[in-house]
């Protein structure tokens, strides 16, 4: 539990005093409290030595000092936010099963307490004008739900503002590393500051801190430096600025002997973690089994993960999911599925499940939950079958049972978790077509042509950017994300797209007959393209908490 899970309970009828809370809570209460008078120490300290404890190490201070980088910022922020704004009802989300935490009872009483349908009750109330150095949380903003390092505890999601009846609890629940859409706020009700928000199908509202400003639970979103590989030297992990500065390498020294490989170009590509503090990057010798590390945003701290390919993170940036090397008949037991790796490297690399129906896992993906896994695969019995794209199967992992979904390869999760998008490959016309079904394996329609391992999802979940390859074609497009796809804009050849953190802009490899590819940025809407510099696989670090003030 954190303080913004109680949030969500206590108000509700189910105080400390109450039958309705448990041991656990009553534990969590006195924790949160303890958490209150240890930041109030630690500011107090921090006055009088003049310097900034954030900066010490996590061990020799107490967790909910080190909670955000921008803890002292944004509890001022909140503090002097902008007017209340006119609260209208807000469409309750439907259900989906996911494995997460139960939901709290809503207050029994059907009377409007708190807010009603006109506006704001006596229970919401106005703050003074933001201060000229406050980073607002502005409406059509994408942000990032947030939680101590390394935790995740859900965000509770309201149909209004407020812990009152009618602001029911809905069945949704943020995670940490998720993005979000803020539409409206902040209205102040019940000693929270709230936002509308959406990401996908899901919306409603959610408080943005603790009471006492002790822990940010949404923070700004804005573009840091993009991870590429560079094609000199077999490839070096290099970092570029988006306003094409000079790019300079991420590492002192290679984490492996590298060389090109004429079928697939440079070897080493990267993700960032959904907070940016790290990269998982690949580095190896083939382009079939590489070597996986961890590197820290300042190119220290490499940490060798384990041996295979395709690794992801989850949102909360804890656990790395990969495929392992590739051995044939050779493999024995568990050897054959998906492997699941903590990401500090504490701990050597165990499989996602026991024997997974005699499956072989060749490309998964963390849910937003960080607990189920999307993952394609084909029968280990027939090694065969991993060059025949066609046989591949769509499974779900639900961390206890693995279910067969659909004929597939290369999933990957909406943001707010609703749908599974995946390819399915037509080896007649030697083309894929994307799809998309719903976790339990119902509701699957088409969306058109496209490649599922380049399919990336917006912040916000409501688009996305792939590349489409085929005999006829071969381009990158944005489309909205519906059934079928509507293309919104194209940019040409190329490959590897992703996303600018903040939503605004993509990043591609573009392909020109005098280059063998060029890192690219442009508008998402289809402004004009700016060449970065020559590279492969790129990969938009997200900044949180460093947006500038207005």
């Amino acid at each position: 539990m954190s303080c913004r899970w109680t949030a969500g309970i206590v108000a509700d009828g189910t105080g400390p005093d109450a039958p309705g809370l448990d041991r656990d809570a009553e534990r969590h209460l006195a924790g949160c409290r303890a958490c209150r008078a240890a930041v109030a120490r630690a500011e107090r300290l921090d006055t009088a030595l003049g310097m900034d404890l954030r900066d010490r190490r996590t061990d020799e201070l107490p967790r909910a000092v080190l909670a955000s980088p921008t803890l002292a910022r944004r509890s001022a922020g909140w503090r002097g936010s902008a007017s209340v704004l006119a609260v209208g009802a807000t469409l309750a989300v439907a259900a989906i099963a996911s494995g997460i935490a139960l939901n709290p009872a809503p207050m029994a009483s059907p009377g409007p307490v708190g807010v009603t349908s006109e506006g704001p009750s006596g229970s919401v109330a106005a703050s003074d004008p933001a201060t000229p150095d406050t980073v607002a949380l502005e409406p059509g903003r994408i942000v990032a739900v947030v939680n101590e390092p390394d935790t995740d505890v859900p965000l509770v999601v309201r149909t209004e503002p407020g812990t009152a009846d009618p602001a029911t609890i809905t069945v949704e629940r943020l995670h940490t590393g998720q993005r979000v859409r803020v539409l409206a706020g902040p209205v102040e009700a019940d000693g929270y500051p709230w936002y509308e928000v959406s990401v996908g199908e899901v919306s409603g509202w959610v408080a943005a801190e603790a009471k006492d400003g002790s822990s940010p639970w949404l923070d700004t979103v804005t573009n840091g430096e993009i991870l590429y590989t560079a094609p000199d030297d077999g490839g070096t992990f290099r970092l570029v600025s988006s306003d094409g500065g000079d790019a300079r390498d991420l590492l002192d020294t290679p984490l492996a002997a590298l060389q090109l490989v004429l079928t697939c170009g440079p070897i080493g590509s990267g993700s960032w973690t959904a907070d940016g503090r790290y990269a998982v990057v690949t580095d190896g010798p083939t382009c079939v089994n590489t070597s996986i590390y961890r590197v820290d945003a300042d190119g220290t701290g490499a940490t060798w993960l384990g041996d295979g390919r395709a690794p992801n993170v989850t949102p909360s940036g804890d656990r790395v999911l990969f495929t392992p090397p590739a051995c044939g008949t050779d493999c024995e037991g568990d050897t054959k599925g998906l492997m699941v790796a903590p990401a500090d490297g504490s701990r050597p690399a165990e499989p996602m499940t026991a024997a997974a129906m005699g499956v072989v896992g060749t490309t998964g993906t963390w849910a937003p939950d960080g607990i189920q896994v999307a993952f394609s695969g084909y029968p280990a019995d027939d090694p065969d079958a991993e060059l025949a794209l066609q046989d591949h199967v769509l499974y779900r992992y639900d961390g206890e049972r693995v279910h067969r979904l659909t004929v597939g390869y290369a999933p990957r999760w909406s943001p707010d978790g609703r749908w599974i998008v995946f390819g399915r490959y037509d080896p007649a016309s030697q083309s894929s077509d994307l799809f998309r079904i719903r976790p339990d394996g119902s509701g699957e329609e088409a969306l058109g042509p496209g490649d599922a391992f380049s399919v990336r999802f917006s912040p916000d979940g409501t688009r996305i950017v792939f590349a489409n390859v085929s005999e006829s074609t071969n381009e990158v497009s944005v489309a909205q994300f519906d059934a079928p796809y509507r293309v919104v804009a194209r940019f040409g050849p190329g490959a590897e797209p992703d996303w600018s953190p903040d939503g605004t802009a993509i990043v591609w490899v573009r392909f020109t007959d005098a280059s063998i590819g060029d890192v690219t940025v442009a508008a998402a809407d289809g402004g004009l393209p700016t060449v970065l510099t020559p590279g492969a696989a790129p990969a938009w670090r997200p900044l949180i908490g460093q947006a500038e003030a207005p």
